[in-house]
């Protein structure tokens, strides 16, 4: 279900994934697995209390990885002041190498 769901579509999404999931129907090895997690969740979405505690700890997860990211991307990006890369560091100068040729004499 999608967050901000109505007790009715939670419960109606429960019951039709309730039918699938069941251990007497779903022959898979780990359906009990999945039958428990099934059951804990609709718990937790049907009760408000634990529903809210639950969106607020979704919530301030995600905030924590877009923080995450944000840190990421950005000591990637900084450098220490005063240096540059070494793409734009000179190995050395154009008159000093001697295939170097200046546009602005004619070739011979």
């Amino acid at each position: 279900v999608s967050p901000g769901s109505t007790p009715a579509q939670i419960r109606r999404a429960y019951r039709k994934r309730a039918l699938k999931e069941h251990p007497d129907v779903n022959k898979a090895p780990d359906a009990s697995a999945q039958w428990q997690r099934l059951s804990e969740a609709y718990d937790t979405l049907s009760d408000p209390e634990k529903l809210s505690r639950w969106e607020a700890t979704r919530q301030r997860q995600s905030q924590d990885a877009t923080g995450r990211q944000r840190r990421s991307s950005r000591s990637s990006d900084s450098r220490a002041p005063g240096r540059a890369s070494r793409a734009q560091e000179p190995t050395s100068s154009r008159r000093e190498d001697v295939n170097w040729r200046d546009p602005g004499v004619a070739a011979r």
